[in-house]
């Protein structure tokens, strides 16, 4: 009964689509790479119907188109660095203003670093980080539990 129920709604979403015109976003598809075919299914159902799908992982199927994202720069060190070059530094500390207007990159650069590091630049964490500081201090982010 479980799988008629799986391909009922399978059908029911790819009957839905058939003649829409639409781009459909799916965030986090590693969590559920069991259901890939459904994806191939509803680009061969549904011609104009898109599909953008973001994944740590390739989905495997043969309409997959893959582009590899990368987090903003960041510094790999804690040495003199020129702070203006690195995006990922500029984007915490851009956030954490906006929170925190005494917030002062310049006291908080080695947090800040470890933090940009911590999240290999990707500007959501980046944008979550920054904006759960509960102080003007980045210090307690990089000892959190992962």
């Amino acid at each position: 009964q479980l799988i008629a129920d799986r391909q009922n709604t399978r059908q029911q979403l790819i009957e839905y689509c058939r003649e829409k015109s639409m781009l459909l976003v799916i965030d986090n598809f590693e969590h559920v790479l069991d259901g890939a075919s459904i994806v191939s299914d509803l680009l061969l159902g549904a011609p104009d119907v898109k599909v953008l799908v973001t994944s740590r992982v390739s989905l495997n199927l043969r309409e997959e188109r893959l582009y590899n994202v990368k987090g903003l720069h960041f510094p790999e060190n804690h040495d003199t660095i020129d702070i203006q070059t690195y995006s990922a530094v500029t984007l915490f500390s851009e956030r954490a203003n906006q929170i925190f207007p005494d917030f002062k990159l310049n006291e908080e650069l080695s947090s800040v670093i470890r933090i940009c590091q911590l999240v290999a630049g990707i500007p959501l964490a980046l944008e979550l980080a920054s904006s759960s500081i509960l102080e003007p201090s980045a210090k307690s982010i990089p000892k959190s539990p992962h």
